[in-house]
């Protein structure tokens, strides 16, 4: 396998409703290669994954990096309060009402909409950093993934507008970012790495929702560069 060092540089339509912890390349070319190839079996997926994405030899994880959020001189990250209309139909489905209930709950209950308040957060452009096949991954993000974070899926949040493909020269940039991690990282690897910060349980491996975790660190939630660091411009 011909694996080079890459850069993903995402122009963003959308802001990104961002989950509780950071959003990784790995995890999205995992739910696009699941919409793809219409699979759910995990073995099957890492299988399809590590065809495009190199894994470090040792840990296992995929080299790849947590999202970066890029400002410019003329833009930088806006921070919003927002709130989803939710009216949950699917609770009243034949099963549900099939029951010996007597009466269904009206006050707060499925028939009633509802306010889900989130953070969102709009950058003009993000970027990813890794080591693989870099047109399969932006093919992949390109046509099977629907954007970015939570509420990608029903309400637009994390569209994608455009996808670059850049030339990395930096054989760690997906590991490791002025001394931090940048994406999370395993105990060993991080001390390998000489990277200073507090130890916790993370996820290291796709789906991170689910993974068992591991001793490790843990990238940031945001984390923040100049355009013109990706760039060179």
């Amino acid at each position: 396998m011909n694996f080079k060092p890459f850069t993903l540089l995402m122009k963003m339509a959308t802001p990104i409703a961002m989950p509780r912890h950071a959003v990784h390349l790995d995890a999205l070319l995992w739910s696009a290669i699941g919409a793809k190839y219409n699979l759910e079996d995990p073995g099957s997926m890492h299988e399809r994954l590590s065809a495009i994405l190199d894994q470090d030899q040792k840990t296992g994880i995929y080299k790849c990096s947590a999202m970066q959020c890029l400002i410019t001189p003329e833009q930088g990250i806006v921070q919003r309060d927002m709130a989803r209309t939710d009216v949950v139909h699917e609770s009243l489905n034949s099963d549900y009402l099939s029951t010996k209930r007597k009466s269904i709950v009206m006050v707060g209950g499925p028939t009633k909409k509802r306010l889900t308040p989130y953070k969102t957060f709009f950058a003009p452009y993000v970027a990813f950093h890794g080591v693989g096949d870099a047109m399969q991954c932006a093919h992949l993000i390109r046509y099977y993934l629907r954007g970015i974070g939570k509420d990608s899926m029903t309400s637009g949040m994390g569209e994608i507008e455009s996808i670059d493909i850049l030339d990395c020269n930096d054989q760690q940039e997906w590991a490791i970012l002025n001394g931090m991690p940048a994406r999370n990282l395993p105990e060993d690897l991080a001390i390998e790495l000489k990277i200073q910060k507090q130890g916790e349980p993370v996820s290291t491996l796709p789906p991170y929702w689910s993974a068992a975790p591991v001793s490790g660190v843990r990238a940031d939630r945001l984390i923040v560069r100049a355009l013109s660091e990706i760039t060179g411009a």
